[in-house]
């Protein structure tokens, strides 16, 4: 058995420990390696929970909840309307910590309701090495990180989603519209959407990782280097269709896609 199937095993043991689990859904792959492993160890003991948040992307509600359904999952939904946060209305440092003690307040509440013992986020031990204020903030709650304590790193856990089968192992990164603006912005519906219709229009063209980060009237393009060529070739239709939606100035990022590049000089 090489490490990572150890650290599967592991993943395995820790949540049969658990009475019940109520596993946080993004629809991304950390969180939905831990619900497929959850509904292989406890069967309908482990439950999912999707929150359709202000700041989330086109799509991403709906997928998510598609995404636990089909491991099997018994999933609960629930609207979170995290603008209504203040540091996340004005795009505080603050705001991730703020909405992740909020939702995992809310999770904690449904799983009680539920008879769940345990809320998990999805979470790797790749993650400690960024700013991820919301980590400490979910640990003082009570709310768990199971990929951590098993060790398992954001390769790790796509090498284990693919031999198990989950069709999101390849699945790109994801994080809320609000990482596309400078801190102490302030946010509203209409700006969100403005840049996710940006990203949903790139995603059409075929480019499969791509940030439109927004400062003041210029819509800054990150993507992949394997992209770089799509975005020269079809400038014009994409400068065109940006401007459309209320961008004045459009540019590329030569340094190519990267995350959390808002958080640069943040410690």
């Amino acid at each position: 058995m090489d490490g990572v199937e150890k650290k599967l095993e592991k993943l395995r043991k820790l949540i049969a420990e658990k009475d019940g689990l109520l596993v946080g859904l993004s629809g991304g792959v950390d969180s939905t390696l831990i619900a497929k492993v959850g509904f292989d160890v406890m069967g309908e003991k482990c439950v999912g929970a999707v929150a359709k948040t202000d700041t989330g992307r086109t799509g991403e509600f709906e997928h998510a909840v598609a995404t636990g359904k089909e491991i099997g999952l018994k999933v609960l939904t629930f609207p979170f309307e995290n603008l209504e946060l203040n540091d996340v209305r004005h795009n505080s440092v603050h705001r991730c910590a703020q909405c992740k003690e909020a939702i995992g307040r809310k999770l904690l509440d449904v799983a009680k309701e539920q008879g769940l013992s345990t809320v998990a986020f999805g979470v790797t031990s790749s993650d400690l090495d960024q700013y991820r204020p919301g980590i400490k903030v979910a640990d003082d709650l009570g709310i768990w990180h199971p990929l951590i304590d098993a060790g398992l790193t954001k390769t790790e856990v796509r090498i284990l989603a693919k031999e198990l089968g989950l069709k999101v192992w390849d699945r790109p990164s994801e994080s809320c519209l609000a990482t596309r603006l400078p801190y102490n912005t302030h946010l509203d519906d209409k700006l969100l959407h403005r840049i996710d219709q940006a990203e949903v229009f790139l995603h059409d063209l075929g480019i499969k990782i791509c940030r439109v980060r927004l400062h003041e009237d210029v819509a800054r393009i990150e993507a992949g280097p394997e992209d770089m060529e799509r975005l020269f070739t079809d400038r014009e239709r994409i400068v065109t269709q940006l401007i459309a939606l209320g961008f004045k100035h459009v540019t590329l990022d030569l340094s190519g896609y990267t995350s959390g590049s808002m958080d640069a000089g943040l410690k």
